[in-house]
């Protein structure tokens, strides 16, 4: 008798299931999307070749082409950037926007002299190291830092 309730429990728990509407399950990559996320990845391989061969114009080709494929897949897809295959290539994608960037002198978080530094040595510095140059360090010039005070030099190469 307990063995009977037991089959009836599963029998019902079963079709209950069975008769339940489906899960929606997650979007997958099908074949050709992973293959073209494949050649994706090995032609954002070639742009820093063509960075080093100084062919930017042909790397800023292949990087944009790559985001707007990239861009389509997802769409087509229904999956977003957490996908393994999807999440791999954007890496790629974001390494080689910043080559790009590198190259072309366009980092926008690149320290510049001029906006960067400049602006907080005149705020800081230059009322005793301007015209009058205490101890001898005068900082109205790249050359008057260069050059250095009477302790020495006020730049060294390779000493951050």
């Amino acid at each position: 008798m307990r063995n009977c309730l037991i089959c009836l429990m599963l029998l019902s728990a079963g079709s209950s299931y069975l008769s339940s509407p489906p899960v929606a399950e997650a979007a997958d990559l099908t074949t050709e999307q992973r293959r073209e996320l494949s050649q994706i990845r090995k032609d954002l391989g070639g742009v820093s070749s063509l960075i080093r061969r100084k062919k930017l114009d042909e790397a800023a080709e292949v990087v944009a082409e790559a985001e707007k494929k990239i861009s389509a897949i997802m769409a087509a897809a229904g999956v977003d950037e957490n996908d393994r295959q999807i999440a791999s290539a954007l890496r790629l994608l974001t390494t080689r926007k910043s080559l790009m960037a590198r190259a072309t002198g366009n980092n926008p978080d690149a320290v510049s002299f001029e906006n960067d530094v400049a602006p907080i040595l005149a705020k800081n510095c230059l009322n005793c190291h301007g015209n009058r140059a205490s101890g001898g360090l005068s900082l109205e010039t790249f050359a008057g830092m260069q050059k250095g005070g009477r302790s020495g030099p006020l730049l060294q190469i390779g000493n951050a």
